[in-house]
């Protein structure tokens, strides 16, 4: 008389059928049949191909395989597809350079489902008149998270309005298309540098008493003129 084994079945699961990129889950293979040897394929996001329970760490989303076969000849086989998402972008600016005074407002934006500052505030925005690095982690709707940190920098501005308690600059028009002339006649050989809100130098040049700046090819925006010498600055 022939012997015909009929095959028990495996059921392959995993502890996290989605992952974040740089993440991993274990696939766990189950059967009645305890004389099962287990393979698994690809094995090139796994840390082995070979037993009951292997860990994945896929970069992109996998279809994983198991086959099972035993020494009587049974073999059975399974799949599972593990699911990875993107971990969310997350870029609150540039480091930047601002006067003392002024609030500046870092917003994480409205694209994720929760946040946590370095400041320990938990909202979309947090406003800050302090010098430092601030950074943010932020969850999306997958549970993958990301970070990003700025410095923020506040120094003291000297203002035109005390300047001119000593010495008269006329800065014209302004507002202009990008085009200002720029005159003192108390000022000689003196450096004068245009920067952007965030403390980017546009220009630089030595100003003696009358300078044209031409800036017209930068974005709309505000900018600050600083003359510096010996003296004043």
């Amino acid at each position: 008389y022939a012997v015909v084994n009929t095959p028990d079945p495996i059921a392959v699961s995993a502890t996290k059928p989605a992952i974040c990129i740089g993440d991993s889950t274990n696939l766990v293979v189950t059967s009645s049949n305890n004389l099962y040897n287990y393979t698994w394929s690809p094995s090139t996001s796994l840390n082995t191909s070979t037993g009951s329970t292997v860990k994945a760490f896929p970069i992109n989303s996998t279809k994983y395989y198991v086959n099972a076969s035993d020494i009587n000849g049974c073999m059975a086989n399974d799949s599972i597809t593990i699911t990875v998402n993107p971990l969310p972008t997350i870029f609150l600016g540039n480091d930047t350079t601002l006067c003392t005074g002024q609030t500046f407002v870092l917003d994480a934006t409205s694209a994720f489902s929760s946040y946590l500052w370095s400041t320990n505030d938990t909202t979309q925005t947090i406003g800050t008149t302090t010098s430092g690095n601030y950074s943010v982690i932020v969850t999306d709707a997958n549970g993958c998270k990301n970070s990003d940190t700025i410095s923020l920098t506040f120094t003291i501005c000297v203002d035109i309005r005390e300047v001119t308690k000593k010495i008269r600059i006329n800065v014209y028009p302004n507002p202009s298309n990008g085009i200002y002339t720029i005159e003192s006649s108390e000022l000689n050989n003196v450096t004068i540098t245009v920067t952007d809100i965030q403390g980017k130098t546009i220009t630089s040049d030595i100003f003696n008493k009358k300078s044209v700046i031409d800036i017209s090819e930068n974005p709309n925006g505000i900018y600050l003129i600083r003359l510096v010498d010996e003296k004043i600055s």
